[in-house]
């Protein structure tokens, strides 16, 4: 009988074919809470920015490569039953924002099982899911009451108040513009948090220094939203028309995430085992 070498074992693993059968399951088995998180994702536009870490998720993973260490089967048998369970307690509570975290804990253990990345590579796992509205709205109104009172007072003719959805701001012209209370620029401190790990992680900095990066980062979202919101503020006192305004304050950060996470996958992308560029 021929023997399988574990070199071609190891290669099978390895494959693109494997790695699609895997995403595709976990997709499948986690689809009510995958299905809940693109359309909340879609719902509202400061959640968009976690659409670019599956990218930097992918990179960091092929980065490590060889370095992540041998496989470990019994994390498998042991975290991927749990993620169910949780999955299953919170569709059938329904609160199937819960089984984000089974989600998470289902594609880190399945990586980490397989020996394809090592625990701080998958510390970046965190980021696949939107910071939580809850969290995101913590400091609601205070916080957007703050970012407006800074942007708009050297503004004439724009007031705010608040309103049933956010605070609004009004011109004497009848343009309207709302701040909605998770726009606060939590969500963008968090993004971009994510954003300074991924590449702190592709230069292979020690904890210590990826948990300061991403300090540093999140403390830039504070000059960056509230530029987004003094632009938007400009916007809406110079033309009667708010829907620009509206739509600069609403998608400008998460694109801003976007194209700054996208930039960072092309800039820190790294050659795999065969010398080619991923």
């Amino acid at each position: 009988m021929a023997e399988v070498s574990s070199d071609s074992l190891a290669l099978k693993s390895e494959s693109p074919l494997w790695l699609a059968a895997m995403v595709f399951g976990l997709m499948a088995a986690f689809w009510p809470v995958v299905s809940d998180l693109v359309s909340h994702i879609v719902t509202h536009p400061w959640a968009r920015g976690a659409m670019v870490f599956p990218l930097l998720v992918w990179i960091a993973v092929r980065a490590e490569g060889a370095n992540a260490g041998l496989e470990r089967r019994w994390v498998l048998r042991l975290a991927l039953p749990i993620a169910l369970a949780i999955e299953l307690v919170a569709v059938a509570g329904d609160v199937v924002r819960l089984g984000r975290v089974a989600l998470v804990l289902a594609v880190a253990a399945s990586l980490f099982g397989t020996g394809r990345a090592g625990l701080l590579t998958l510390s970046l796992t965190i980021w696949l899911i939107p910071l939580p509205s809850a969290i995101a709205e913590i400091l609601s109104p205070s916080l957007e009451s703050t970012w407006v009172q800074i942007a708009a007072s050297p503004i004439s003719g724009v007031s705010f108040a608040a309103g049933p959805d956010g605070l609004m701001l009004s011109t004497e012209e009848g343009g309207r513009m709302v701040l909605v209370p998770a726009a606060g620029g939590l969500a963008l401190a968090y993004a971009l948090a994510g954003l300074a790990w991924f590449q702190g992680l592709m230069r292979r900095l020690p904890m210590h220094r990826l948990m300061g990066r991403s300090a540093i980062a999140a403390l830039f979202s504070l000059p960056i939203h509230l530029g987004v919101i003094g632009l938007a503020t400009i916007m809406l006192s110079l033309s009667p028309m708010s829907s620009a305004a509206q739509r600069l304050l609403e998608h400008g950060p998460w694109l801003i995430v976007v194209l700054a996470g996208l930039v960072l996958a092309v800039r820190e992308r790294v050659p795999n085992t065969a010398g080619e560029t991923i």
